[in-house]
């Protein structure tokens, strides 16, 4: 039987040959991406005396580990579950996806190498996924183990992509059942009441502790607009138009790991189908207006930059509205967060007009999203009845009685 072929990207056996004394050759065949069978080879580097060729043959692997970077990844049996979900990660990368949500899947692969670092891919089963995966859960709760789910999921794709799994067992691999919402502890940001909007405005413009930290008219715009809070603080004069009373939404500020503060454009995937371009309330114009007439130091066209003039950070706006919402004498505020703000807009909107209208508001590609997680529940109660009663006393076609005739009841 003849010697089994090489697999796409794996090389042969190195054979040293010694040029001249301190310099060797290092050689071996390469089957490429094409299928196609090459010499490849490497001398020993110019300033190093390459007493037996090892320095040749490191200079060979160096160069096959770099033929291969952008080739198909070789993937056998003994594969690290963690090398393939660093490449996945690296396609995310090189896909354009988010900072942030690079970031979190970055963090989730940490999780994974703490729990499953040692596992193959020949060691994967759905058994032992969901084992793993269930020690992520009890560390660090259900969202984390279903993130890394997908991501696991996604990873052992390349494996069945490269032949080494018929199937990817993740995808048999079911998760333990999630508690029901009543054993869930609720969480979540609760919208502001709409009867008690007015009097908590009254309250925001009028705190002196509020305007010191420079928070009011950014909570002002934030209720205005509905944007996340990322968004409030990405937003640039340049793209303000008063005549209009219009803003556009381009980008937001995030903390990148290692990169400290950005202001990154919005991608697709943030406002998929959704036009970018904000209508603003005459008030929330008023408040912008009034604050392009003050001085600041600003030294990127940003409407609400750092006290030095650069790009703000939205965990310490966030933090600064945590610390100062009890001491409004405010009862409503106690628990109201920047999400209550985007919650609350979506809440009046849907009122308002429809769902689909308060996903546009919201920046939602999907009105289930809106539906699911932004509105109030149980607030139209009475709309419903009024509309019920309006239905069962409409005269049928040609029963309405006409004018001064009483109808046979009366």
């Amino acid at each position: 039987m003849g010697r089994p072929r090489l697999r796409i990207g794996e090389h042969g056996a190195i054979s040293r040959t010694n040029v001249r004394p301190g310099v060797w050759s290092a050689r071996c065949w390469v089957r490429d991406p094409d299928g196609r069978m090459r010499r490849v080879g490497k001398q020993s580097p110019r300033d190093v005396y390459d007493r037996h060729g090892a320095s040749a043959e490191d200079a060979l692997r160096e160069h096959l580990r770099e033929r291969n970077a952008d080739g198909p990844l070789d993937v056998t049996g003994s594969t690290l579950v963690s090398t393939l979900l660093n490449r996945h990660l690296d396609n995310l990368r090189a896909a354009g996806r988010a900072v942030r949500t690079l970031d979190t899947y970055a963090l989730r692969v940490e999780h994974w190498e703490r729990f499953g670092g040692g596992l193959r891919v020949a060691d994967v089963t759905p058994g032992v996924l969901n084992h793993t995966l269930g020690q992520v859960r009890t560390a660090h709760g259900a969202t984390t183990e279903k993130q890394l789910r997908t991501l696991v999921t996604a990873a052992l794709d390349l494996a069945v992509n490269a032949g080494v799994m018929s199937a990817n067992p993740a995808r048999a691999a079911k998760g333990l059942p999630q508690p029901s919402r009543s054993m869930r502890e609720q969480r979540g940001a609760e919208p502001i009441d709409p009867q008690d909007l007015p009097r908590i405005l009254d309250v925001i413009a009028g705190s002196e502790d509020l305007k010191r930290a420079d928070l009011t008219d950014v909570l002002m715009v934030h209720l205005g607009t509905g944007l996340r809070v990322s968004e409030v603080v990405g937003l640039r004069w340049s793209d303000l138009d008063p005549d209009a009373h219009t803003i556009d939404v381009r980008g937001r500020v995030v903390r990148g790991k290692g990169q400290g503060l950005l202001w990154v454009p919005l991608s697709g995937d943030d406002h998929k189908g959704v036009n970018p371009v904000v209508h603003l309330p005459a008030t929330t114009l008023a408040v912008l207006l009034a604050r392009a007439a003050e001085e600041r130091p600003n030294k990127m066209d940003m409407v609400f930059p750092s006290v030095t003039g650069g790009l703000r950070d939205p965990n310490i706006v966030a933090r600064q509205w945590r610390k100062r919402r009890t001491t409004l004498g405010e009862p409503a505020l106690a628990t109201v967060t920047g999400h209550s703000f985007r919650k609350t807009v979506g809440t009046l909107v849907a009122e308002g007009s429809d769902v689909r209208t308060a996903a546009d508001a919201l920046g939602h590609a999907d009105s289930t999203t809106t539906l699911r997680h932004y509105l109030t529940r149980n607030r139209a109660g009475a709309r419903i009845a009024a509309i019920l009663e309006s239905a069962m006393n409409t005269p049928a076609d040609g029963d309405t009685p006409a004018d001064g005739e009483k109808s046979s009841d009366e």
